[in-house]
């Protein structure tokens, strides 16, 4: 119970802002640890717009890639009395569902954009809104246990932002029932290559 109350105070007192005060903290936060997130899509609507519209599709792309997480932030005074181990749990968990695989898939989809009138800007926009759906999908439960830390808590963010850069290198997959990130596959990559570096060296010493 008190480290359900502890966690809550973390939360509450960040939370408990007027609404104005809380958009000029949450966007800075999410904007530092999503936004290198969106250069892959941005890269795409940048090639695909007429050059005297692309700074307005960009920015459009932009404001409804923030639109979502803003709905999201508003969720989080539902999950304030969660105690931050349970939120790893949680975490931990949504990693392993065919749930989490599917909005990293679509982190990766690249729609059709119309190029002329106002066709353009709705497709920006919508581009915006989709992707942003889709990285809260992939990455909110990795963001919770920060924001119900303690102490530690800009160190937290900092290692779950490299954390989701280096997931969203990887590629499409099925989704599945397993371990949707990239430590344990590059573990399971890494040893392998260590064993054949072993036998390799070993082969060399007969010689």
């Amino acid at each position: 119970m008190a480290a359900a109350l502890c966690s809550a105070s973390a939360i509450t007192t960040w939370l408990g802002m007027p609404a104005a005060a809380w958009v000029m903290h949450w966007l800075p936060m999410v904007a530092a640890m999503m936004l290198p997130l969106t250069l892959p899509p941005l890269t795409y609507l940048h090639v695909r717009s007429l050059a005297r519209r692309r700074l307005r599709a960009e920015a459009l792309f932009l404001l409804g890639y923030l639109m979502t997480w803003l709905v999201a932030g508003a969720a989080l005074p539902l999950l304030a009395p969660m105690p931050a181990a349970w939120a790893a749990g949680m975490a931990l968990a949504w990693q392993l569902t065919p749930a989490k695989q599917r909005c990293l898939n679509g982190c990766h989809r690249l729609p059709r954009l119309a190029v002329f009138g106002w066709r353009a800007e709705r497709d920006a926009l919508a581009y915006g809104l989709r992707q942003g759906g889709y990285c809260v999908g992939a990455c909110w439960a990795l963001m919770l246990p920060t924001l119900l830390l303690e102490h530690g808590h800009l160190l937290a963010m900092a290692a779950v932002t490299l954390f989701v850069l280096a997931e969203r290198m990887a590629p499409p997959k099925p989704p599945a029932w397993g371990w949707h990130g990239v430590f344990i596959r590059s573990v399971v990559v890494f040893l392998p290559a260590k064993r054949q570096d072993g036998i390799n060296a070993l082969a060399i010493r007969k010689q």
